[in-house]
């Protein structure tokens, strides 16, 4: 049974693959040590072709429809929920799960509040208040010492979970994204006005990142924690260092997409990064040397001429975890997901669906990846075979945002159907 809420408040995990880098060594004024440019650990030919991969991975270029009549089995009724929460009066537009012990849940709404919350009862551990907008990015840190709350006017807050206080805040003007950084203490934002801000926690000490007169959509800390990447709304992606703010790579407007860049991953092997955007495209980059690798532009809506229709807009993008499985998941407002394949550069499996795709996370341990969807629901896929293996049911509105547990065992959601819930994965599921 869900429960109740009781008055009382491009994925979690921690980055295996992270160099230890120190907030010091990213933030001191001082020049520490030189960039030092990581090996490729995945080699992409440079042309399509490469031998097959093993016949256990599933068929290449395979598209597979669903049956969503058959899938809406008592949708209207049916909640997988083991826990819902529902304290928010907004859209619930953001969600996280502490890294560490999947215990607590983060969650930020239009109502100008973030709660932080326990994910078995709902029970309100602390509300984190002062906001003054929508709150649109919650995020516990690596270890789950803090978490940063920011809303649409810009105010950022830093609580410290143990204690419930906020250690650090700053308003940067209308806020476009913040992330932490995958290995310490070091938290990222960026404006609307495209500055990208970083701070090292608690003590503030800051850098910037100067805008180039676009606002920057999307971004990421590479896994060597040293460099981060931004996407910004003309298209363009760029590379930067960390400790210097030098620009390492710059890939111009129109040199791949030619809208805005919405959403954006790195691989673990520390030298691609892949993006999707509002052109329908998605893109593969080396970043060492920074080149385009490939454009893939079927993720059109073929039923539109426009290539910036919002219904081909690509809302999520993200590598598979699994070093086996050479992987990239797109998923567009128009209802497609896409499985391509890296080695081949092509598309290995497509699936269609009746209602747009907002949010994707690959499981870290199975090839299953988690789609959520405009009609509330989830659908899990295996990544190798595009087939549908289960659903979670029970939102009534939008997915706006999910947030898979480190262990894969749990998934968190948020909806504009103002509620949260929290859903135990079996084995079977994954």
């Amino acid at each position: 049974m869900p429960c109740m809420d009781k008055p009382s408040s491009d994925a979690a995990g921690s980055m295996d693959n992270t160099d230890d880098v120190e907030p010091d060594e990213l933030m001191d004024d001082d020049d520490l040590v030189e960039y030092v440019e990581e090996d490729d650990l995945l080699d992409i030919p440079d042309s399509p072709d490469s031998p097959d991969e093993d016949d256990d991975t599933g068929d290449h270029d395979n598209d597979t429809d669903i049956d969503m009549a058959q899938l809406a089995e008592n949708q209207s009724t049916r909640d997988d929920a083991d826990c819902v929460f529902t304290k928010h009066t907004g859209a619930v537009f953001c969600c996280h799960l502490d890294p560490k012990t999947n215990t607590l849940a983060v969650t930020g709404s239009e109502d100008d509040k973030a709660y932080v919350w326990n994910t078995s009862s709902g029970e309100i551990l602390f509300e984190c208040t002062n906001h003054k907008d929508s709150v649109i990015s919650a995020e516990f840190s690596h270890d789950g010492t803090y978490l940063a709350t920011g809303d649409m006017s810009g105010i950022i807050q830093v609580w410290k979970v143990a204690t419930k206080n906020v250690v650090w805040s700053d308003c940067i003007g209308d806020l476009s994204w913040l992330k932490w950084h995958p290995g310490t203490a070091v938290l990222l934002a960026a404006a609307a006005s495209g500055e990208v801000y970083m701070w090292k926690i608690p003590s503030g000490v800051s850098r910037f990142f100067p805008s180039h007169g676009i606002a920057s959509d999307c971004g990421l800390v590479m896994p060597d924690g040293r460099r981060a990447a931004f996407g910004y709304s003309d298209g363009s992606m760029r590379v930067y260092d960390l400790k210097s703010s030098g620009s390492l790579a710059t890939f111009a407007a129109g040199e791949a997409h030619s809208f805005t860049v919405y959403c954006i991953d790195a691989h673990n092997d520390n030298n691609m990064v892949v993006t999707g955007g509002g052109d329908s495209k998605v893109v593969l980059y080396k970043t060492q040397p920074g080149k385009v690798v490939s454009v893939f532009q079927d993720a059109k809506d073929s039923s539109s001429a426009d290539d910036n229709n919002a219904t081909s807009w690509v809302e999520a993008v993200q590598f598979c975890p699994d070093p086996s499985l050479p992987l990239v998941a797109a998923g567009t407002l128009s209802g497609q997901l896409f499985i391509w394949d890296i080695a081949k550069q092509a598309v290995r499996n497509k699936v269609e669906m009746d209602c747009g795709i907002s949010r994707l996370v690959w499981d870290k341990h199975s090839p299953a990846v988690y789609a959520g969807l405009l009609d509330g629901s989830v659908k899990i896929f295996d990544g190798r075979s595009g087939t549908l293996q289960s659903q979670l049911l029970g939102h009534k509105d939008n997915i706006l945002d999910i947030s898979l547990s480190f262990d894969g065992g749990m998934l968190l959601t948020a909806s504009e159907d103002k509620s949260a819930r929290v859903f135990s994965l079996s084995a079977p599921d994954r």
